[in-house]
Formats: C-alpha cells, sequence, structure tokens
C-alpha cells in the first residue's frame, strides 16, 4: 500500500512536468514563417514524427514536412517576405532556412517537394536565390 501510494505521489508529478515541457523542446528553434490560408487539411510533422493540424497564423519550422490532404491547399509567408502556395497532396519540407534580414548575410533557403505540384514561389524571390 505505501509503495503504491509513494509511486503514485512521486510519478504522477514528474510525468505531468515532463508533458507540459514536451512542447518546449519540441520547438525549441525559431520560426521561420507563418501559415496565412488553409482550406482542408493541412498538418506539420516534425522528422521525430510528432504531427500537429495547420490554421492560418501556426508557425512553421525547418525540418517539418507540411502536408496537405486530398482537398487541402495552404500558403505560408516566411520570414523573408516569400509566400509559398501548395496545392492538394503536397508534401513540402523546407530544409535549410537562413535569413539575416537586409543588409545580413547571404540568404539560403533550400526546399523539398516529396510530392505534388511545384510550390508556386513569387518569381522576385525564387531569382534572388
Amino acid at each position: 500500500m505505501k509503495l503504491r501510494s509513494l509511486i503514485r505521489n512521486s510519478l504522477l508529478p514528474l510525468t505531468a512536468v515532463a508533458f507540459l515541457m514536451t512542447p518546449v523542446f519540441a520547438q525549441a528553434q525559431d520560426a521561420i514563417g507563418r501559415v496565412i490560408q488553409t482550406a482542408g487539411l493541412v498538418t506539420a510533422v516534425t522528422p521525430a514524427g510528432a504531427e500537429r493540424r495547420l490554421a492560418r497564423g501556426s508557425e512553421i519550422f525547418v525540418d517539418e514536412t507540411i502536408t496537405t490532404g486530398p482537398q487541402g491547399n495552404a500558403q505560408l509567408r516566411l520570414t523573408d517576405g516569400a509566400v509559398i502556395s501548395l496545392e492538394m497532396d503536397s508534401f513540402f519540407t523546407v530544409d535549410d532556412y537562413e535569413y539575416d534580414g537586409p543588409g545580413g548575410a547571404a540568404d539560403t533557403t533550400i526546399m523539398t517537394m516529396a510530392r505534388g505540384r511545384k510550390p508556386i514561389i513569387p518569381s522576385s524571390k525564387a531569382n534572388s536565390r
């Protein structure tokens, strides 16, 4: 009886603390942009496999795979101002992203489109890379 009480009184609070701190560790990096529009099912999947549903205002991060369902589409705005439009049934990942702002070091963006049509990116941003 004492053992059961000890486990309940010490393990439960530790589990609660670990659960509450998980999102902090999962998103320790800076956001590279935000979702500005979604329709249908749009999700982000981390390299560890954690999945979350995206909506307007959701942050996006390097190495997350953004997926759109069979009726889904999304528009993303990166911190450099580039807007990326994804159509239905897309799997899209920003593999590397470095933006230091105007006058900063050279910018880098590496993207992978695993499935779906080529993302639509304004030509002024696409040509500056």
